[in-house]
């Protein structure tokens, strides 16, 4: 998960706006834990990647 203040935030933000998976969690509340263990899930699967970052460089993206 990217920090406000990384550097490819805005970039990332925009992508997952245009593909309609952003969701902003509002001040104060915490995703519950099936979410994101659901979101790991499905990281899991190689077909749902669509890039690594090793160390702050991307090295593979789709």
């Amino acid at each position: 998960m990217l920090q406000p203040d990384a550097e490819r935030y805005a970039v990332e933000r925009d992508e997952a706006r245009r593909l309609g998976v952003y969701r902003r969690i509002p001040d104060g509340e915490q995703e519950p834990p099936a979410d994101i263990f659901q979101k790991i899930l499905n990281l899991a699967v190689p077909e749902n990647i669509r890039a690594v970052w090793v160390q702050g460089r991307q090295v593979v993206a789709k």
